[in-house]
C-alpha cells in the first residue's frame, strides 16, 4: 500500500495536466502495479470503445482541479491498514513472525512459515482497500463511494455521492486512470490487463472467467472497468504467487460453528494492551511501609534511593493514596500517579487490582545471570509487548497468542466463542495453526458496505466473478500466500455483511463515549457485547490495543 502512495507523490503521478501522465497501480505484492505500465495509454484516443464517454463541457485545457499535488483522505491509513511515512511504531509496519489464524494458506501449512504482511489483511482493510481501488477505477482519485482521494477531489463535495458517475467528472478529481488497451477483443484485453496488474500470473481459467464480463455488461466501457475491478480482487494481484484453482467451491466460512447454548450465560473478556514502554515505578509508588530488607531499608527508602531525581516526592503528586493493608505487601499504603484518577477510583471501588512484579521471567535472576537464564529478550518494549500477547515464554505453542488458545479451548468444550480484535491484527488472537478460528476484525470507525456504488447505483455486479476468482486452490501446486488472501477475502466479506447488519441496527448503550480514539475502540467493544445474541455467541474474547504509552522524556507524566 505504501508503494501506491510513493508513486502518487512522485512527479509522474501528479494530476493529469498537459504533459503530466496519469496515476496507476504499482506492481509489488502489497497490491498495486507500477504506474509506468499505464503511462503508455493514449489519453486522446476518443475512438477507442473503452474510452470513457465524452461529457459536455469536458476540456483538458479547462481542468477545474488544477492542483499538481495529490491529496489523500486523512483516514486512508485506517481504511487500508497502512500509509506511506506513517509507520505505526518504531518497530516497522509488521510483526516479523506473524502467522495468521484459520485453516487455510500460511496458517494451514504451519511450521515456521510466516506472513508479516497478512497482519494488515483484515476484514475492514480488505473492504476499505477494495472499495478504494474500485472507486479509483470507476470515478478517478476522489472520495466517491469509499474512494481514497482527499480534499482536492470535487466529485462528491458536500459529503454525498450525488455527483459520482462512472466515467464522469474524471478531470475534476485529483487524478484518474487513462490507460486504454491496444487490443479490441475481450480475450486480448484481459490478457493485456493481466500482464499489467498481475505480471502475467493470472491463470488461464481466471482469464476465461473474467472475459465473460464482456458478454454480460451493458457496454464495452462498463465491461472494461468491471474486468479491472475483478482482477484487482484476485489472489494473483495481492500476492506474487501463481494460483491454481482446484475446480471445487471454497467452503463457506462459518463465524460460529457451534450455536450458543441456552444453558451458557453470556460472558466477555476484554484484553486491553497499553502498548509502549511505560515507567511503572511512577504509576504506583510506595507510601507507608514498615517491613525492611536485610539492609534495614523499607521499600519507600529503597524507592527514594534508587529513583533519585525521578522519584515522585511532591506532596501534591502523592495525594492519591490507596489502602493495601490486606494485600500482604511490605507497604500498607501506595500512591497512584496523579494523572490517573479513574484508576484510583476503580481500585477503591473494588473493580481494579494491581499485580506487581509481573512479566515474562521464567526463573529468578540477578543482573549477573539474567542473560543466560531467561528465555525472552528483556529491556525492549517490543518484545515485552509480544510476550504479553503470547504468554508462552518457552514457545511451546509456536506463534500463538493467549486469547487465540483460550478460544480454541472454549470451542473444544462446546461454547460459541469468538476472538475479536479492534482496528489491527494481533498476535494475541492467533490460535493453533491449522485449527484456530479466524478472529473477527472490526474497525472502530464502524462497518462500511462493500462496493457501495454497485448497490446504490445498480452498477454491474462483479460479486460472482470475485467469488469464482477466489475459489478453492490446489494443495500442492498453488501459492500459500494467494490462498491466504482468498480465504481471508471470503471471510472478510461475510463478516462485513453481518457487521453492517448488526451495527446499523439500533444499539442502546448505557454509558457515554466521548468520541476520542480510545473511546471509539471501547464503544465498538460495548456495541458488539450488546449485540451478542444477534451475532450468535456466548463467549467473546476482545483484544484492544491502546497506544501512546511510551514515556521517554516525560517520565513524570502519564501520556494523554
Amino acid at each position: 500500500f505504501s508503494d501506491f502512495a510513493s508513486h502518487l507523490f512522485q512527479s509522474r503521478a501528479y494530476t493529469d495536466n498537459g504533459d503530466h501522465k496519469p496515476i496507476a497501480f504499482t506492481e509489488i505484492a502489497s497490491n498495486l502495479i507500477n504506474s509506468r505500465h499505464y503511462q503508455s495509454g493514449d489519453d486522446d484516443d476518443d475512438d477507442n470503445e473503452y474510452h470513457p464517454p465524452k461529457q459536455s463541457g469536458d476540456d483538458d485545457d479547462d481542468d477545474d482541479n488544477n492542483n499538481e499535488f495529490i491529496g489523500f483522505s486523512s483516514s486512508i491509513g485506517a481504511a487500508i491498514g497502512q500509509m506511506a511515512h506513517e509507520i505505526p511504531t518504531v518497530f516497522s509496519f509488521f510483526l516479523p513472525d506473524y502467522q495468521p489464524s484459520g485453516g487455510s494458506g500460511v496458517s494451514k501449512a504451519g511450521g515456521s512459515l510466516v506472513s508479516p504482511e497478512a497482519q494488515v489483511i483484515s476484514g475492514p482493510t480488505i473492504v476499505g482497500s477494495l472499495n478504494g481501488f474500485y472507486s479509483l477505477i470507476k470515478y478517478g482519485l476522489g472520495s466517491c463511494f469509499g474512494g481514497l482521494g482527499g480534499g482536492n477531489s470535487i466529485s462528491n463535495r458536500g459529503g454525498n455521492n450525488n455527483n459520482c458517475r462512472i466515467g464522469m467528472n474524471l478531470q475534476q478529481n485529483a487524478g484518474h486512470l487513462t490507460f486504454l488497451p491496444s487490443s479490441r477483443t475481450p480475450t486480448e484485453v484481459v490478457d493485456e490487463l493481466a500482464t499489467l496488474l498481475t505480471a502475467g500470473r493470472l491463470s488461464a481459467d481466471s482469464r476465461l472467467a473474467v472475459s465473460q464480463i464482456f458478454s454480460q455488461a451493458d457496454n464495452p466501457y462498463s465491461a472494461y472497468l468491471s474486468v479491472q475491478q475483478a482482477i484487482v480482487s484476485s489472489p494473483e494481484f495481492h500476492s506474487t504467487n501463481r494460483v491454481r484453482l482446484s475446480g471445487e467451491r471454497r467452503p463457506d466460512p462459518s463465524n460460529n460453528p457451534t450455536p450458543p447454548s441456552d444453558s451458557n450465560p453470556y460472558k466477555a473478556l476484554v484484553y486491553v494492551l497499553l502498548s509502549g514502554g511505560m515507567d511503572s515505578y511512577n504509576l504506583i509508588v510506595p507510601h507507608t511501609c514498615s517491613e525492611t530488607n536485610p539492609s534495614g531499608q523499607t521499600v519507600l527508602e529503597q524507592y527514594y534511593e534508587q529513583r533519585t531525581s525521578i522519584a515522585i516526592i511532591g506532596e501534591d503528586e502523592r495525594s492519591r493514596i490507596i489502602d493495601a493493608s490486606s494485600s500482604g505487601q511490605p507497604c500498607s499504603e501506595f500512591v497512584v500517579h496523579e494523572d490517573l484518577p479513574t484508576v484510583e477510583s476503580l481500585y477503591k471501588a473494588g473493580d481494579l487490582a494491581f499485580f506487581a512484579n509481573m512479566g515474562v521471567l521464567n526463573a529468578p535472576v540477578t543482573k549477573d545471570n539474567y542473560y543466560s537464564v531467561t528465555e525472552t529478550q528483556l529491556f525492549a518494549h517490543n518484545t515485552m509487548q509480544l510476550e504479553a500477547q503470547r504468554i508462552d515464554p518457552y514457545s511451546s505453542d509456536g506463534t500463538t497468542g493467549v486469547l487465540g488458545r483460550m478460544v480454541d479451548v472454549l470451542l473444544a468444550k462446546g461454547y460459541a466463542a469468538k476472538p475479536i480484535t479492534v482496528d489491527s491484527a494481533s498476535l494475541a488472537t492467533v490460535g493453533v495453526p491449522g485449527n484456530g478460528t479466524d478472529p473477527l476484525f472490526v474497525s472502530s470507525r464502524g462497518a462500511f458496505e462493500f462496493n457501495p456504488g454497485q448497490k446504490e447505483r445498480g452498477e454491474f455486479d462483479i460479486g460472482p466473478f470475485i467469488t469464482e476468482l477466489n475459489e478453492a486452490t490446489e494443495t500442492m501446486h498453488s501459492g500459500l500466500f494467494g490462498e491466504t488472501w482468498s480465504s481471508r477475502l471470503q471471510l472478510a466479506l461475510r463478516d462485513n455483511e453481518e457487521l453492517v447488519d448488526v451495527l446499523s441496527a439500533s444499539i442502546e448503550l448505557t454509558q457515554p463515549f466521548d468520541g476520542g480514539s480510545y473511546s471509539s475502540e471501547l464503544k465498538t467493544v460495548a456495541s458488539l457485547i450488546v449485540a451478542h445474541e444477534r451475532r450468535g455467541t456466548d463467549r467473546d474474547i476482545f483484544f484492544v490495543d491502546l497506544g501512546g504509552w511510551d514515556h521517554h522524556n516525560v517520565i513524570f507524566y502519564i501520556p494523554d
